[in-house]
């Protein structure tokens, strides 16, 4: 599943913003150095009291993956081999998808493991480099985990794992400001 993601060198990064009692999904897929080959992002999603009500828990997950997620993967021409993500709640993107959804995120504390032993996701500890003092979790299917720490470590050698959601980050902000000036 994973020896030809090194070949293709296409990874997408897919995260999910609040911006002026907004919501914006964004997803950036990159080549192996990190490169841009695309970029696309949602219209903010404006949910009204009710929604918010009514969905209640399950909100978040619900436009992230549903109105934000699914519709940004199947825009984008540079079909990425894997997805990373940094919200939770995108991991479920991964019974939408041919490919892997990792979640990568530094290592806070050791705490309870949010993923029982009966769930269906895996966390492993990663430190890229040996001089490094970031160490880093990443979340992933059970049948995925291994490979899935395998290419994160690797990419961790081309690239600053996290970056590109500060990247995206910004570009949703400037685009945001853009259009609230054209209204």
């Amino acid at each position: 599943m994973f020896e030809h993601i090194f070949e293709s060198q296409s990874i997408g990064f897919l995260t999910f913003h609040s911006i002026d009692e907004s919501y914006v999904g964004a997803v950036l897929v990159t080549d192996f150095k990190g490169v841009p080959m695309e970029f696309r992002c949602t219209h903010p999603i404006k949910p009204d009291a009710i929604q918010l009500s009514l969905y209640g828990a399950t909100f978040l997950s619900h436009v992230g993956v549903e109105l934000c997620g699914k519709p940004l993967i199947k825009s984008v021409k540079n079909k990425p081999k894997f997805i990373i993500v940094n919200h939770t709640y995108l991991l479920n993107l991964d019974n939408y998808l041919p490919y892997p959804v990792i979640l990568v995120k530094r290592t806070e504390h050791q705490g309870k493991n949010a993923f029982d032993s009966g769930s269906e996701y895996q966390i492993k500890s990663i430190k890229p480099h040996d001089d490094q003092a970031d160490t880093f979790e990443i979340i992933s299917r059970r049948e995925t985990i291994d490979k899935s720490q395998e290419f994160i470590k690797k990419l961790c050698t081309e690239v600053d794992i996290l970056e590109p959601f500060e990247r995206i980050k910004k570009a949703i902000e400037i685009i945001t400001r853009k259009n609230a000036r054209l209204n």
